[in-house]
């Protein structure tokens, strides 16, 4: 929720009013730098789906075509692979 805030500055003997913005969520205040935003896309008649795991013999190819070592792709993508490394 976005809540006006509205304060005197009667410590200088002024009688303007300076508006200030606070954006209110429950307990804490978020200031408008902290928010984030962006465009999310999506098609009615797209078919979205999951990527599966990879297997020992796509990691074996793409070593070798990135000329590497196996067992250092096999860590990076261990989060990702079907099998256990040896």
């Amino acid at each position: 929720m976005l809540e006006i805030v509205r304060e005197s500055d009667d410590v200088a003997g002024s009688n303007s009013l300076d508006g200030i913005f606070q954006f209110v969520g429950g307990a804490s205040r978020v200031a408008a730098c902290a928010a984030v935003s962006g465009f999310y896309f999506a098609y009615p008649d797209a078919k979205y789906f999951a990527v599966g795991k990879i297997g020992k013999d796509q990691v074996e190819d793409y070593a070798t075509r990135k000329g590497m070592d196996l067992r250092t792709v096999e860590r990076w993508l261990s989060p990702n692979l079907n099998y256990e490394p040896q």
